[in-house]
């Protein structure tokens, strides 16, 4: 009888013990758990920070093509308009050399 009370006494602590062990490793999986998570959501905070970053870097990038852009748009109309006036201003000067040319020659045609 003896005997078989000692096998059930260590039965108990085998189980007692597998069972200590068996929490000590959930609890243990559950801290390893969390701090992935805490790592994947650092991960993700940092992606979307860059993200974000890299989007608001590439609207300033955008504002400043466009008004560069702006700028030659208004250099080049600038320039057009210069050029327009100069050869409006040429053409009137053709014309009117034209027009002395041709009464000289009716001057001296009469």
């Amino acid at each position: 009888m003896r005997n078989k009370q000692q096998g059930l006494n260590n039965a108990a602590r085998a189980a007692a013990q597998q069972n200590t062990a068996t929490e000590f490793a959930s609890e243990t999986n559950a801290a390893q758990v969390q701090r992935q998570n805490q790592a994947s959501a650092a991960r993700a905070a940092a992606q979307n920070t860059a993200t974000e970053f890299a989007s608001e870097t590439n609207a300033a990038q955008v504002q400043r093509q466009n008004q560069a852009s702006a700028a030659r748009a208004a250099a080049q109309n600038t320039a057009t308009e210069f050029a327009s006036e100069t050869n409006v201003a040429q053409v009137q000067k053709q014309n009117r050399a034209s027009a002395a040319r041709a009464a000289q020659q009716n001057n001296a045609t009469k």
